[in-house]
């Protein structure tokens, strides 16, 4: 399965493209889309960041790059579900919402959304909210690559 990681701090200082790129997660850190943005036009979210990140599964925090790589299935759905990101938010659980459920299907998208866009191992990568979707990108060019 195609998955995101964070970069390590040298080489996200290597791919920074400007100012307003961050990374608060940690080094390798399993990569997912946000489960909200903030209300507001797309300037808006830019300028907060919030439709252009990331969100790492373990600390619940952004960052702005990915580096595409491929792993097992289950212990990618494992270290998922032990992430604080998904622990968060059991706690929205009700008889008719699954809060694991919906976030697994985001993530899901991320992992397909890699896969149909021919992204491969080593690409770096962006995400946008649009208006109605979220785009995956390569972060500059037409095959940025760590490694």
């Amino acid at each position: 399965m195609l998955v995101l990681r964070a970069l390590a701090s040298d080489a996200f200082e290597q791919n920074r493209r400007s100012k307003a790129d961050f990374n608060h997660t940690e080094p390798g850190e399993l990569l997912t889309v946000p489960a909200m943005v903030c209300e507001g036009d797309d300037s808006y979210r830019e300028r907060c960041g919030c439709g252009r990140a990331f969100t790492g599964v373990t600390t619940a925090r952004a960052t702005t790059l990915g580096v595409v790589g491929e792993e097992d299935t289950e212990a990618v759905i494992a270290e998922f579900r032990a992430g604080s990101f998904v622990s968060g938010w059991k706690s929205l659980n009700t008889d008719d919402f699954d809060a694991e459920a919906v976030l697994l299907e985001q993530f899901s998208f991320l992992t397909d959304a890699l896969r149909v866009s021919g992204h491969r191992v080593g690409d770096l990568v962006r995400i946008r909210n649009g208006e109605t979707q979220w785009a995956i990108f390569a972060a500059a060019g037409p095959r940025s690559q760590v490694g």
